[in-house]
């Protein structure tokens, strides 16, 4: 599902006249995705994870700022000064798990995992939502027993572009879906891309318990043990 706000809707059609600036400030982590994918279509952008300060950004100052894992509480003066173009990707379903490692507390605490795109304000992960992409969707899908659906879902663009706990769950349901619907090669291959994504991923007891898909992934697991130890 995407949600998009009267906002976002206002800066598109800025984009599509043309107006939308090309230089870009990038908020994270040089080896970030989203920094790869702004390169790909900006000629003119620069990264920093240091803290902000106004006085720097005024040298030179970007047209959009983009933040995605940055581990500063940007400066209000900041925020006022590039208010409506600064935009953070956010590795959750806000409103839940604002802040850190929020998929992480979506495990822990058991709230919806997706990723959200919103505007930057004076608060942490507050500002107006532009969009959101939810892994809960594909998985309502899943448990509606729509498991071609489900996996189409859980392939989608949205759902790729998370971090890797949403990427490890979306392989998670991708498995049971092939296993169910009998195609054991198929759900093995997710299984493994889980593993690969994350060594330590584990089913729960109950779902190790399942008779379709458990089996498959005990396998799958014996051999990634064996590799392990080569």
């Amino acid at each position: 599902m995407t949600r998009r706000s009267g906002r976002a809707r206002r800066s598109a059609a800025r984009a599509e006249n043309g107006t939308m600036g090309a230089s870009v400030l990038f908020l994270g982590s040089a080896d970030s995705p989203t920094y790869e994918y702004l390169r790909s279509i900006h000629a003119e952008i620069s990264t920093t994870s240091a803290p902000l300060d106004l006085e720097s950004l005024e040298r030179r100052p970007p047209d959009w700022i983009v933040s995605h894992g940055y581990r500063h509480i940007v400066p209000p003066e900041v925020v006022a000064r590039f208010r409506d173009r600064m935009v953070n990707l956010h590795i959750s379903l806000l409103p839940w798990n604002r802040g850190a490692d929020p998929n992480l507390w979506s495990f822990v605490e058991g709230t919806p995992s997706g990723v959200t795109v919103h505007y930057m304000d004076e608060g942490v992960d507050t500002g107006d939502v532009i969009a959101q992409r939810e892994l809960e969707d594909a998985v309502a899908i899943y448990d509606k027993g729509d498991f071609n659906a489900a996996i189409e879902r859980l392939g989608s663009p949205g759902i790729a572009a998370g971090d890797t706990a949403v990427r490890v769950a979306a392989h998670k349901y991708s498995a049971f879906s092939y296993c169910v619907t009998r195609r054991t090669t198929l759900c093995r291959t997710q299984f493994e891309a889980a593993l690969k994504l994350d060594p330590t991923f584990e089913l729960s007891p109950a779902e190790r318990g399942h008779p379709l898909w458990g089996p498959v992934y005990e396998r799958v697991k014996k051999a990634q043990s064996a590799a392990a130890k080569k």
